[in-house]
């Protein structure tokens, strides 16, 4: 059962390797990069990829141009899928966009409010380091059962206002 959930960026995820890092005998890695990043080569090569059980891969932007490459029902219902294919099979469920600091952590916490780890939802989006993306969090809270409450959007937004100040 997933005991763990680990936020990175792509280029921390390049070199991770679940064998060397404690807890994370059993590891899956849920990817996401933006149609940008996609576009200009895939997803990064991973050095480690075989010491992964499972792997599943998104595309969709952070703070899209209008709403056109923004995440979609069926993403959020696919990463659904995929955490309940893995969630009795791993340990540790490591987490990845491209700078770790927004589409990641939201899609931490939803996972998180989902496998009933809310100590660990609430220890980031209390960390400065995280600005988890409203949409992604609404999207993915839908799909789980886990809506946002108004005081999580609260918090959400201010980060957002704060980064843009």
């Amino acid at each position: 059962m997933i005991q763990n959930i680990w936020i990175t960026n792509a280029a921390g995820s390049v070199n991770f390797s679940p064998s060397k890092a404690q807890g994370c005998n059993q590891c899956a890695l849920i990817r996401v990069t933006s149609f940008d990043e996609y576009a200009s080569g895939g997803f990064r090569r991973l050095e480690n990829e075989r010491e992964f059980r499972f792997i599943g891969e998104w595309i969709f932007d952070d703070d899209p141009e209008g709403f056109e490459f923004a995440m979609k029902k069926g993403q959020a219902e696919t990463i659904k899928d995929f955490v309940d294919l893995v969630k009795d099979r791993v340990h540790t469920l490591l987490i990845h966009c491209d700078a770790g600091q927004s589409r990641s952590p939201a899609l931490a916490i939803s996972i998180a409010r989902y496998l009933k780890m809310d100590e660990l939802a609430e220890t980031i989006l209390a960390d400065p380091a995280y600005k988890p993306n409203p949409w992604v969090r609404k999207l993915t809270g839908q799909v789980f059962g886990v809506e946002p409450t108004r005081e999580e959007y609260q918090i959400m937004l201010e980060k957002l206002l704060e980064e843009r100040k």
